[in-house]
């Protein structure tokens, strides 16, 4: 008698656990394809701005040896969502700077954002003291806003 309640268990345990898994199975099989259907798909593309000098699309500025000249450029975002841009030159001039009514100022690293059709625009003073003619490249870097 002492044995047949023994073996009752054991057995009762293993059923009891083989339900558990299988049920843990059958729920992880069952669910996952159906998050898969329902998951949202985020496109965003790309979110690069748009970058104009003096009216023109391009992102070259080139400044003649012993020059010092004054552009306009202009970054619009032409998403269709508000983007956080970013606004950066690669180059060798040493003299550069935004006008702005206190004179002269360095560019700042900060992002900044702009909503759909949203331009900023920016007076960039270039002074290119060197012997040769110099080009700096502009860019933006776009990325989705944080709310």
């Amino acid at each position: 008698m002492k044995n047949k309640k023994g073996t009752i268990f054991i057995v009762s345990v293993t059923c009891l656990l083989i339900g558990i898994i299988l049920l843990y199975t059958s729920h992880a099989l069952f669910t996952t394809p159906t998050i898969e259907k329902s998951a949202i798909t985020i496109k965003a593309g790309t979110m690069d701005p748009t970058i104009k000098v003096d009216g023109v699309i391009t992102n070259k500025l080139t400044v003649a040896a012993g020059e010092e000249k004054v552009f306009t450029v202009t970054v619009e975002n032409l998403n269709p969502i508000t983007g956080n841009f970013l606004f950066y030159y690669e180059g060798n001039i040493p003299a550069i700077g935004y006008l702005d009514g206190t004179g002269l100022n360095q560019p700042s690293a900060n992002s900044f954002v702009l909503s759909p059709n949203e331009k900023k625009t920016y007076s960039i003073k270039l002074k290119n003291s060197s012997t040769s003619s110099q080009t700096i490249t502009l860019g933006g870097i776009g990325g989705l806003r944080r709310l």
